[in-house]
């Protein structure tokens, strides 16, 4: 069971960031103060979430900008990405996509978020889950429920 707790601490995003500079690696370089500006613009200009496993741990953090370009985000920990077992790794994701998408989703439909941008692999998944449907081939998305 994932619990979602609303209003997301900036050190919540900011220590998922630090875990996952290798694969952000334009964020890994900024300032601390940047990083923080950057913090701000994804956890100040609309609603987010972090997502906890039964045992308190933080299974990843997501939002919508509604403030500006809308975008839904996600980031999940290291240890999830990086877990030694492909197929184990994978299910986690899913796991994480299914019990969260629901959340997600209500939080674009409350927020009037109906066109967003995808370009990761990872996004295709994610987008799909909170009933996005890809305009004619391209990297815009428009949610159809």
């Amino acid at each position: 069971m994932i619990v979602a707790t609303q209003n997301m601490e900036l050190s919540e995003y900011l220590d998922i960031m630090a875990d996952n500079a290798p694969d952000f690696p334009e964020f890994a370089v900024l300032s601390n103060k940047d990083k923080e500006t950057v913090a701000n613009l994804n956890v100040l200009t609309g609603p987010c979430v972090t997502f906890r496993n039964e045992q308190g741990e933080v299974e990843g953090v997501g939002g919508i900008r509604i403030k500006g370009v809308g975008e839904a985000w996600t980031v999940t920990p290291r240890r999830i990405q990086s877990h030694p077992d492909h197929r184990q790794r994978q299910e986690q994701f899913a796991r994480l996509l299914m019990r969260t998408q629901n959340i997600m989703k209500n939080l674009c439909g409350e927020n009037g978020l109906w066109r967003v941008y995808g370009q990761a692999t990872l996004s295709t998944k994610f987008l799909e889950q909170m009933g996005f449907e890809r305009s004619h081939n391209t990297l815009i998305w428009s949610r159809t429920s």
